[in-house]
């Protein structure tokens, strides 16, 4: 199986040099969505981890009611509305 794989990475290799830019560039999209797939995408396709400390989202509900207000749950409304 080894030559068969070899054999044929040689005629792809080969094809390559008669391939028109555009079926190259189609190719080259082609690869790296089979990379992808396959777990091993090219570095320009890899995710960075984000900084989730300094994510905002992670924040919300942290400091749902200012500090001098006692009763928000009772009097929401009030708050809200200013009433």
């Amino acid at each position: 199986m080894s030559q068969n794989i070899q054999r044929l990475k040689a005629e792809i290799i080969a094809a390559l040099d008669i391939l028109p830019q555009d079926s190259l560039k189609l190719l080259a999209e082609f690869v790296s969505f089979l990379r992808l797939k396959a777990g091993n995408p090219l570095p320009s396709q890899q995710r960075e981890p984000q900084n989730q400390t300094n994510d905002p989202i992670l924040q919300l509900g942290t400091h749902p009611v200012a500090e001098d207000v006692t009763d928000a749950s009772v009097k929401h409304d009030a708050y809200l509305y200013k009433s």
